[in-house]
């Protein structure tokens, strides 16, 4: 199993990547960009995710000094942001990153990347043109435009459209790992915004 390593300050965004990409890669998480260069020299993943907007060490530093190691210049870095400004891709290819991703993410896309720069994964190909997977989609990117905003009540968004709730509609078999997430959202949903 090919291993990823997310590096996301947000412990929100972070769990919402690691529910994506558990049932197919081995998933290491960092917090900030120095914890995710020290993990990627002791881990060795096959690919980096790396928000940009990082503590300690941002997102830009911590790729340049991953390239800029022999033992990790191979690692495909994708670069994720939230703040996807007019020139913010350019800078991350300067800085080493292999790809970049704007927030909210959309999943196909991920895959898509994930896919071209680390070999396919059957799941994520087959039937992805299909009306269900097309619909899943929809609901799943809203959810990420509503949390992103910073509207706790994500479940509002799929309500409007007559679901009762919106953890059955994740893509990918994961409503088990959404149902935990809002739940904890239920919980403290302050703590999980950032």
């Amino acid at each position: 199993m090919k291993k990823i390593l997310v590096v996301e300050d947000v412990e929100f965004n972070r769990d919402l990547l690691v529910q994506l990409l558990e049932d197919e890669y081995e998933v290491l998480t960092a917090v900030d960009g120095a914890e995710g260069i020290e993990r990627a020299e002791r881990e060795h993943p096959d690919l980096i995710l790396m928000d940009l907007s990082l503590p300690v060490i941002d997102g830009w530093e911590a790729a340049r000094r991953i390239k800029a190691d022999p033992g990790l210049k191979h690692i495909p870095i994708i670069a994720l942001s939230a703040h996807a400004m007019t020139g913010d891709e350019a800078k991350a290819r300067e800085s080493g990153c292999d790809d970049y991703i704007s927030k909210p993410l959309n999943e196909d896309l991920l895959f898509e990347k994930l896919t071209k720069l680390l070999g396919g994964s059957e799941h994520w190909t087959a039937g992805a043109g299909s009306p269900e997977r097309a619909e899943s989609h929809g609901l799943w990117a809203r959810c990420w435009s509503v949390l992103d905003a910073g509207i706790v009540p994500a479940r509002g968004a799929f309500a409007e459209q007559g679901r009762t709730r919106w953890t059955d509609h994740v893509p990918g078999g994961r409503a088990r790992g959404a149902r935990r997430l809002d739940h904890r959202l239920r919980r403290q949903p302050s703590q999980h915004l950032g």
